[in-house]
């Protein structure tokens, strides 16, 4: 049997939350607005068969779209990165303003 990941959020409370229609950027992810606190909410999944390569480059293309719609973004997810052996992903984030 082949292994899939996949993102999953769940939202609840007394918060209002909208489902965000992504475009295709070839990156697992969910998008959720927090009506309420007008903040984006985005898990995403990096499968260890990505490369991450091309990942930061379709991520690139997820933040700037992220970035036109709303200014506060938060970013979370299974990356697939050994933050013990690299800190790629971090560095990645970092360099593109968003903190840890």
């Amino acid at each position: 049997a082949k292994e899939h990941g996949g993102v999953a959020m769940y939202c609840g409370g007394i918060m209002q939350f909208a489902i965000i229609k992504v475009p295709c950027f070839n990156v697992e992810c969910l998008v959720y607005h927090c009506i309420s606190l007008n903040i984006f909410l985005t898990v995403i999944y990096r499968p260890p068969t990505y490369p991450m390569t091309l990942f930061k480059q379709n991520i690139i293309k997820l933040l700037q779209w992220l970035e036109h719609i709303g200014k506060n973004i938060i970013v979370m997810g299974d990356f697939n990165d050994d933050i013990l052996k690299s800190s790629s992903i971090c560095t990645f984030f970092k360099d593109r303003g968003y903190d840890q």
